[in-house]
């Protein structure tokens, strides 16, 4: 009679073979070293790799390269939340453009001004074998810095559209007889949105805008008083990355601190990534 072999010792050995792999994995799981250097600059090499940017941290021709920024309001009403372009990425912060607002009407840029709390988010990557999705989280507030410090880079389409559309606003004004007056409700719960009536005369205005910036005849007073350029500067930011080839998400934060003399610096943590 041959003799049969038990279930314990045929599972034996897949069994120290499945202990071997898992205990390897958590052996490089647990050895992972923390990522060394600025958040930013971390943040800027990898959109360099992706060919966001350039080396220098500047948004690439043609490139969709967007955050979102959330500026808190009362709990009776909605986070503004906005979709704004990198224009460019350093250890100092991410700068980005806005319109300024439609005289005292209260806008995002307004809430900004005062330099409230906000917090931003970042994707990109792709989560498909053989690559990797990335997301960073950050904290902070911004500053206004000077538009003549940033414009250079900024892509002409941006500042066509941002200033056809403070004319279009401009216009609406004269025409509808709006008067512009200080909102009675408080900075931080209200929002001003400007309303397209017709769409082909905005669409002319747009083309009208493009061929006199193109042609010099664009003011740099009439940019300067329609676009506003923030800087975020965080005090915490978080990177999460991961893909199918890897088992888990790896999770980092960097909090900023200072010494006793008052020296800043960045805490790195690794974070359970649920």
């Amino acid at each position: 009679m041959i003799a049969t072999p038990s279930i314990a010792r045929l599972l034996k050995p897949s069994a120290l073979v499945r202990t071997t792999i898992i205990g390897s994995i958590t052996t490089r799981n647990f050895a992972t070293h923390p990522p060394t250097g600025h958040p930013l600059e971390i943040l800027r090499k990898s959109a360099a790799q992706q060919m966001l940017c350039d080396s220098d941290g500047v948004r690439r021709p043609n490139v969709h390269w967007v955050f979102q920024l959330a500026v808190a309001q009362p709990f009776t009403a909605p986070p503004s939340l906005k979709t704004v372009n990198f224009q460019r990425v350093s250890s100092l912060g991410l700068d980005f453009i806005m319109k300024s607002p439609d005289g005292d009407y209260p806008s995002t840029v307004s809430v900004l001004r005062e330099r409230p709390p906000v917090s931003i988010l970042y994707t990109s990557g792709n989560y498909m074998p053989g690559e990797k999705a990335e997301q960073w989280r950050g904290e902070g507030r911004v500053e206004e810095i000077k538009l003549k410090d940033i414009i250079s880079i900024v892509p002409h389409y941006s500042i066509v559209g941002i200033v056809a559309s403070k004319r279009a606003s401009d216009q609406m004004h004269k025409i509808e007889g709006v008067i512009t007056q200080p909102s009675s409700e408080p900075i931080e719960t209200e929002v001003h949105r400007t309303r397209i009536e017709k769409h082909t005369k905005f669409i002319e205005l747009v083309q009208k805008t493009r061929m006199e910036l193109e042609n010099g005849n664009v003011s740099p007073e009439e940019i300067e008083a329609t676009i506003t350029a923030f800087r975020f500067v965080p005090d915490r930011m978080e990177r999460m990355v991961g893909g199918p080839d890897m088992v888990i998400w790896d999770r980092w934060e960097w909090l900023l601190q200072e010494d006793a003399q008052g020296a800043p610096s960045w805490n790195v943590r690794h974070l359970l990534p649920y």
